[in-house]
């Protein structure tokens, strides 16, 4: 027989023997040899041992050829092939289907340095996933990208953004199927006169500790931060509650000790507590910037990333 069906009635017992065992032509539609170089006369004794590249016999549990074998989805890894190892009905005809092809994203995100940039800069963007995948880019707004071979691509922000119009969107594909995008901000405003975007940062989270005598705990603290349009920390952050402690015999006594002035919050609270419109807070997220730009800032090109 030839290689195409695989199936030698003159080293079989029976004619079910034959029909039964794993043929060769099997192993290659299935398995992933480590030698998968074409059948070469020259380095085989015999055409048999040519065509066959595995002894038969070796595939009834009886390993009698050292073939090693890396096929994890089998389970067979690193070591003689035993077709113990194959799943029921393994090259036959109704037998389990060949595992699914892996296509698509698989996890791939774009690395990037910064979501916010000023116009005229560059910035090496890159694929933070596999390898070896057909990726493509592409863009959305101003600018310049770049494809460096799918893995990598370089952006060229414009040289303007009026009404931030030109704040670019750039995605990654594999074929049809979206695996990432990201939104950069570019900012053509230099001025550093008005805060252009503020956001609630945790200095301090609430806790509550044991000295070795009584407990201690202290109540959370929020600063409200500024930044310019080009992402420059504004001056003079400011707290939201007063720094509050206090001392117990347990930490619920303690927070509750927190309700005695000067403290501003009764009890145990958290930034995330306090940031939700507490002491002066903007009620947003801890982390969450919050827009506070004039009309004329955005005509002009003060565009940030808010994201």
């Amino acid at each position: 027989m030839t290689i195409e069906y695989g199936r030698k009635p003159y080293i079989s017992d029976s004619y079910a023997d034959m029909m039964n065992d794993v043929t060769q032509m099997a192993m290659q539609d299935q398995a992933k040899f480590k030698q998968s170089e074409m059948d070469k006369p020259y380095q085989s004794s015999s055409y048999d041992s040519m065509e066959s590249l595995y002894p038969a016999t070796a595939f009834n549990g009886n390993p009698i050829y050292d073939a090693n074998f890396d096929v994890p989805w089998m389970g067979i890894s690193g070591g003689p092939f035993n077709a113990s190892k194959l799943p029921r009905g393994f090259g036959r005809r109704g037998g389990p289907a060949l595992p699914p092809v892996v296509t698509g994203c698989r996890g791939a995100k774009i690395g990037y340095t910064t979501l916010s940039m000023n116009v005229g800069q560059v910035q090496n963007l890159t694929v933070k996933g596999p390898g070896g995948l057909d990726y493509n880019w592409e863009l959305d707004g101003g600018g310049t990208l770049i494809d460096n071979g799918g893995e990598g691509a370089v952006y060229y922000a414009p040289s303007d953004n009026p009404d931030c119009g030109n704040n670019a969107i750039i995605t990654l594909f594999v074929a049809a199927e979206v695996c990432d995008s990201i939104m950069i901000g570019i900012n053509a405003y230099t001025k550093r006169d008005q805060a252009a975007y503020r956001m609630n940062v945790c200095q301090l989270e609430a806790l509550c500790y044991y000295t070795g005598a009584t407990y201690l705990c202290e109540q959370g603290q929020v600063i409200v931060k500024s930044f310019y349009c080009d992402g420059t920390p504004a001056p003079l952050p400011y707290l939201t509650c007063s720094s509050c402690s206090s001392a117990g015999l347990s930490c619920m006594v303690c927070w509750a000790h927190l309700t005695v002035p000067p403290c501003t919050l009764p009890g145990q609270q958290s930034c995330a507590e306090i940031s939700q419109g507490a002491c002066g807070a903007e009620n947003r997220p801890i982390g969450q910037k919050y827009d506070v730009r004039t009309p004329g800032m955005i005509t002009l090109g003060c565009c940030p990333s808010l994201q």
